[in-house]
């Protein structure tokens, strides 16, 4: 599940020059925590957090995250 994450980030975030995505995935009473960002030299884009955001809530991908993982939660 990370590496489905990470690409999807990762390509959301490609023209962010030198921009290296970091997934976290631990487990919860409940289901999983996944903590997203990155590593990318100054300056950076002030949206791009709301990017990554934008990426880790979007339904279809965590659709077809679950998906790849098996059913995990």
């Amino acid at each position: 599940m990370a590496h489905q994450i990470r690409q999807d980030v990762w390509r959301a975030l490609r023209s962010v020059r030198g921009f290296s995505p970091v997934v976290e995935i631990t487990r919860k009473e409940g289901g999983l925590h996944i903590k997203a960002g990155g590593r990318a030299p100054k300056p950076i884009a002030r949206n791009t957090v709301e990017r990554i955001v934008s990426v880790l809530e979007n339904p279809q991908n965590r659709a077809r995250w679950v998906r790849c993982a098996g059913g995990l939660t």
